[in-house]
């Protein structure tokens, strides 16, 4: 008879290292999943960030922490003390974070985290609106329409990290000591100085582009390795398949919305439509699924809605109607 031998993998030991690690973009895959998986399963953590109920969330993470503490073996009291209390406040910390990643506000705010204030700064575009905006770290951000950046008001001595929805071309200031993390619901984004387009809108593939240098490009929760991309190279996260992928393109193709350059790569009108809905603020019906699947390549310099969809139908063989903020193409 042979024996098998098997191993149990232990559930990773949540610390207040790890914890601060966490917030400041430095974890591993392996250790970033654990961390959140922790976080989300104490529901209350995100109820008291957002009452701004400080005490509720520190007794809530010292219960957790003192649970989990009983299970190894602990010094006296006063030396474990301080670790526990560094815990809970970097713990509130990633709470504050959390809390306004996954119910983002509109307005800038804050969280006082054991007696310092963190702030938060929201940059934010409109439908039909495309800005440019600069980070303390002289970091160079474009937002296109129906985008939001959140960011800590200020940098810590270690990292840089934001939130982003929507879609953003980033000329990131160099700094080898502190990398520059952008989350999105589903990625990972980490540099230290270069240029990138990263693309992530509700319910769509995350897509990141890579105009200079070097990008990792990691997901939140495929199983795969993260992707090393570089100029030219285009990183993608299928959201359906919870997979990354990587191909060779022309990256200037693919921000040219920063210079007011519409640009569509044999794509089909339903992928189309959203593009136009935030890029002039007005809704699209299409009326006939035949219609959808029709596709278009093209680019357009800063075009008037009316000339761009008589383009589009003539190319596509289409009709079209605008009334107020609604376009109908049947």
């Amino acid at each position: 008879m042979e024996l098998t031998h098997c191993t149990v993998e232990q559930p990773m030991r949540i610390t207040p290292e790890l914890l601060q690690k966490y917030h400041d973009g430095l974890c591993t895959e392996a250790e970033s999943r654990e961390v959140e998986q922790w976080l989300a399963a104490t529901d209350d953590l995100d109820g008291y960030a957002q009452q701004g109920d400080e005490e509720a969330a520190i007794s809530e993470i010292w219960q957790k922490l003192d649970l989990q503490e009983r299970h190894h073996p602990k010094p006296p009291r006063i030396a474990w003390l301080y670790p526990l209390l560094a815990a809970a406040a970097a713990c509130l910390l990633l709470v504050a974070s959390w809390n306004y990643f996954r119910h983002p506000a509109t307005q800038p705010g804050s969280i006082a985290v054991v007696g310092k204030k963190i702030e938060y700064r929201y940059l934010q575009t409109a439908d039909g609106e495309r800005k440019r905006f600069l980070l303390p770290d002289s970091t160079v951000v474009y937002l296109n329409a129906g985008s939001r950046l959140t960011y800590p008001a200020g940098f810590s001595d270690t990292a840089r990290v934001a939130w982003l929805t929507g879609e953003g071309y980033f000329e990131v200031a160099k700094d080898s000591t502190r990398p520059f993390t952008i989350h999105t619901a589903s990625t990972r984004t980490t540099v230290l100085g270069t240029a990138f387009n990263l693309k992530s809108y509700p319910g769509s593939n995350v897509t990141l582009v890579v105009s200079e240098g070097k990008v990792r490009f990691a997901s939140k929760t495929a199983g795969t390795a993260p992707l090393i991309l570089t100029a030219n190279e285009r990183g993608i996260y299928d959201l359906r398949e919870d997979r990354l992928a990587q191909d060779r393109v022309y990256a200037r193709g693919h921000y040219g919305w920063v210079h007011d350059k519409l640009a569509f790569d044999n794509q089909p009108l339903s992928d189309i439509a959203p593009v136009l809905e935030r890029w002039y603020g007005i809704k699209v019906v299409i009326t006939a699924p035949e219609l959808a699947a029709r596709r278009c390549t093209g680019s357009f310099v800063n075009p008037s809605l009316e000339n761009l969809m008589g383009s589009l139908a003539y190319s596509l063989n289409i009709k079209y109607k605008i009334e107020n903020k609604n376009l109908t193409i049947y």
